[in-house]
């Protein structure tokens, strides 16, 4: 069997044992939209730029935090993975199987795309359809939709890797610091007063491909390492931590 054929097998297998957690995905996407509407005011509204670092500060936190996070079901074994650490029971199940490293790997990130990809478009277009249809025009939306998806999917493949590498504990304990680290970098950037948000915007409307085409490229280059070193992790991966 393919990598491809045991990849889409293995996706096919965590959307079954999912239950209601893409249900709870939908609610997080539309909570999302709806917190995300004021921000997004403030972002594009030319006033909102002379003193105001605050509403940017949240914008980039929120879009550079949560938008990765997308990519992964918010159902018990999820939530509970600190104390469950249910991935060190998943991978000695698959690895009794006659499945390779790499089929396991390109399949966990293939369920992570399957479910990010949509979700984030869905906040796209409700975003679109709220606030931003009067900042950009479709094709320019598309821009401004590649380069977050392309950077939700690298933030996503490393959230993925890690949490092969790492029991529960650790892993919490590093998305505790990575959420500390990019609290402090929507700040400083807000306050030096880049706001990623409205750069992208306005990268986007000015009809600039070439940011965004790359941000994508390099999403997919991200994921595409990823999936090489999570292969060769899940061999070396303590099934008892």
């Amino acid at each position: 069997m393919s990598t491809w054929k045991g990849a889409v097998r293995l996706a096919r297998y965590e959307w079954s044992l999912a239950g209601h957690g893409s249900w709870f995905n939908l609610i997080l996407v539309l909570y999302f939209t709806l917190m995300t509407i004021p921000l997004l005011g403030d972002v594009t509204e030319p006033q909102a730029r002379d003193g105001a670092w605050y509403p940017g500060g949240a914008a980039n936190f929120i879009m550079l935090a949560l938008l990765p996070c997308f990519g992964f079901f918010l159902n018990r074994a999820t939530l509970g993975g600190w104390r469950l650490n249910y991935m060190s029971g998943k991978l000695a199940a698959w690895r009794q199987l006659p499945i390779t490293g790499s089929q396991i790997a390109a399949g966990r990130l293939l369920t992570m795309l399957s479910l990010l990809v949509p979700s984030l478009l869905l906040l796209l277009v409700l975003q679109y359809a709220m606030v931003l249809r009067h900042e950009v025009d479709p094709a320019g939306m598309a821009l401004y939709s590649l380069f977050w998806i392309g950077y939700a999917a690298a933030g996503g493949s490393l959230y993925a890797w890690m949490e092969i590498v790492m029991d529960g504990k650790r892993y919490l304990f590093f998305c505790s610091v990575v959420t500390v680290v990019l609290i402090g970098v929507g700040v400083v950037l807000s306050v030096s007063g880049f706001e990623i948000m409205r750069w992208a915007l306005e990268q986007a409307a000015a009809g600039r491909w070439l940011p965004m085409l790359a941000t994508a490229a390099a999403g997919a280059a991200v994921t595409l390492v990823v999936q090489r070193l999570m292969a060769r992790s899940i061999g070396r991966r303590s099934l008892h931590a």
